[in-house]
């Protein structure tokens, strides 16, 4: 199989890329017109991170000439800020998933992360100064919310493909969390989209602590991680190691539709459910759980 070559089209995977380069150009593409239109008073009544209105003169932009600057402002400041999502990102959704299902490989890639990071936090509490659609968010109580909500549920199935193809393409953890956060297992995204190290809170004592992921071993701190350590790949002064857990449905889930895992992914699938005690209290905890 040759990934590079891979394409969704209307949930519709292509294995033929000049196939898919060839319907396009010959306009026969599947002509739904998305959620929330360019001209759907609701609008009116949303914004940015930046409280500008002007999202979809962007969005009108970027699908009829792609500019990298562009897409990249709209996606990873305006719409997705600091992992918080506004009013604006939920009615850009549906346009933004139907130019990922035409774009080819390298600009879809970027979308899947813009779109992963949607799927995740705006199932997550909303974060201060943004918006999400999960239960008893305000925003998602307005007629607008509740349309969105509607429209982002719907959404999932669609997201959840174009991050797997995207991950086989070009694996990464924002591409396994994009997935895994449209299937519904927020915390295994959550972590993922972290990365391979972390301060968290014992939920035990309150004393927040340290864990690094080297190659497949989760070492803990008992405050910072250690430099010498990360420049080294070797966690020699570690306070203590974690020990492995049992797989979780979700992970054999995630293990069903992405195996092969890119290093970083394996490494924080494999430690995901790994037991560790509080370098403070010694009470056992699953460190790669926390927050």
């Amino acid at each position: 199989r040759q990934h590079g070559r891979l394409a969704v089209l209307g949930g519709v995977l292509f294995h033929d890329w000049r196939r898919f380069r060839y319907l396009r150009r010959a306009g026969n593409l599947l002509s739904v017109e998305p959620a929330f239109s360019y001209d759907d008073p609701a609008w009116d009544g949303v914004t940015d991170a930046y409280l500008r209105t002007d999202t979809r003169d962007l969005l009108q932009e970027i699908t009829e000439i792609w500019n990298d600057e562009t897409a990249d402002y709209l996606f990873f400041s305006a719409l997705l800020h600091q992992s918080t999502t506004y009013s604006a990102t939920f009615l850009a959704l549906p346009h933004v998933i139907a130019l990922a299902e035409t774009e080819p490989p390298e600009r879809r890639h970027t979308i899947a992360i813009f779109l992963g990071g949607v799927a995740l936090h705006g199932q997550l509490p909303a974060t201060s100064g943004g918006v999400s659609l999960a239960e008893n968010e305000p925003w998602a109580a307005t007629p607008t919310g509740q349309r969105a909500r509607e429209v982002f549920r719907a959404s999932l199935p669609r997201i959840a493909r174009i991050c797997e193809v995207s991950y086989r393409e070009d694996p990464n953890v924002y591409h396994a969390s994009g997935v895994a956060a449209a299937l519904g297992y927020l915390a295994l995204a959550y972590r993922l989209e972290g990365g391979t190290g972390a301060h968290v809170e014992c939920p035990a004592c309150a004393k927040v602590f340290a864990w690094q992921i080297f190659g497949d071993r989760l070492a803990i701190y008992s405050e910072s991680i250690s430099l010498e350590d990360v420049r080294s790949g070797r966690p020699d002064h570690a306070a203590s190691h974690a020990k492995y857990g049992p797989d979780t449905p979700e992970i054999e889930a995630l293990r069903q539709r992405l195996a092969p895992f890119d290093p970083d992914t394996a490494a924080i699938l494999a430690n995901f459910t790994a037991t560790a005690a509080c370098p403070a209290c010694g009470k056992s905890c699953t460190p790669l759980t926390l927050r």
